[in-house]
């Protein structure tokens, strides 16, 4: 997964959906290293390809971005995500 500043964000870990009502949320994002799983929200979502994925942060703002939560995942249809 590449920044807008052509850096790598990191690779996908998985897709934040609602398959019931569907509704795409985001992407779950492994930054790699120690760094916790983020979810990088559908509106910064630019491009999915076969091959690529473009976002529109940059390197600092993926960095920037709230640890992703699976906490209560199995009791909820949004996975981590608050509603």
């Amino acid at each position: 997964m590449f920044g807008s500043d052509g850096t790598l964000v990191g690779t996908l870990h998985e897709v934040a959906a609602d398959d019931n009502e569907d509704i795409f949320h985001g992407l779950v994002v492994d930054r790699g290293g120690a760094d916790p799983l983020v979810l990088v929200p559908r509106d910064d979502v630019n491009a999915i390809e076969d091959s690529r994925i473009d976002v529109s942060l940059d390197h600092d703002a993926a960095a920037g971005l709230e640890p992703y939560s699976t906490a209560g995942a199995s009791d909820s249809p949004l996975g981590g995500l608050d509603t």
